[in-house]
């Protein structure tokens, strides 16, 4: 008679254990994520110390940066008074100021700036200038011929009908001089200016020199191709 009430007691008791367990096994599988969870949002002292850092570095890099920046910018650049004194002249564009050219690139005693300056007669423009560049084309200027070069064309630029007279009678007193003539030739076989060009067919057909007559006819077939 008492075995009825042992077997609900016992089945009560594997009942309310079964229950116990699966609580547990949920309680298990539910709390812990939300306290790893809460503990991989909290920063470590470690980690929180390195942002601080971190943050410091990147507050301090601008100023580093501007101060970097301010250190190497370049000294202003100096310009050679000699350099601006031929800018100038060759500027003015004058007969005069071509004669002070002319002195200042002879005067100057480096033979690599001397060439340099050379090449401010560029900016010659004015027929005016030629008065000036005839007489510095039978002066020596020293080993190679880039000054020489820079006064042939100056004046093969600017050339007017007289221009061809004056390299013909030029010729003519280069004759005797050795090394001379072939500045005259290569000047006229150089003269570029339509102007010209009549005294130039005039020179081809009449001049003396059969090498004078060359160079104007040479002068005359670039003045055709233009």
């Amino acid at each position: 008679m008492n075995s009825k009430p042992m077997t609900i007691a016992a089945t009560s008791f594997v009942l309310v254990a079964a229950l116990a367990a699966v609580g547990g096994y949920y309680l298990a599988n539910t709390s812990a994520p939300a306290v790893i969870s809460r503990q991989s949002m909290s920063p470590s002292p470690a980690a929180s110390g390195q942002t601080k850092r971190q943050t410091a570095m990147t507050a301090e890099s601008p100023v580093k940066i501007g101060h970097t920046q301010l250190t190497t910018e370049a000294p202003p650049l100096k310009i050679d008074p000699i350099v601006q004194k031929a800018s100038q002249l060759a500027d003015e564009n004058s007969a005069p100021a071509t004669h002070e050219l002319i002195a200042l690139i002879k005067n100057t005693p480096e033979w690599g700036k001397r060439a340099s300056l050379a090449k401010h007669l560029r900016q010659l423009s004015d027929p005016s200038t030629l008065e000036a560049l005839l007489p510095a084309l039978m002066e020596n200027y020293g080993r190679g011929n880039t000054i020489f070069n820079e006064i042939s064309d100056a004046i093969a630029r600017m050339a007017q009908p007289d221009t061809v007279e004056a390299l013909e009678m030029m010729h003519w007193q280069a004759s005797v001089h050795a090394g001379q003539g072939h500045k005259v030739l290569r000047t006229v076989a150089s003269v570029c200016n339509p102007p010209a060009k009549r005294a130039l067919a005039r020179l081809a057909q009449h001049a003396e020199s059969p090498a004078l007559a060359a160079a104007a006819e040479e002068a005359l077939k670039t003045l055709g191709q233009r």
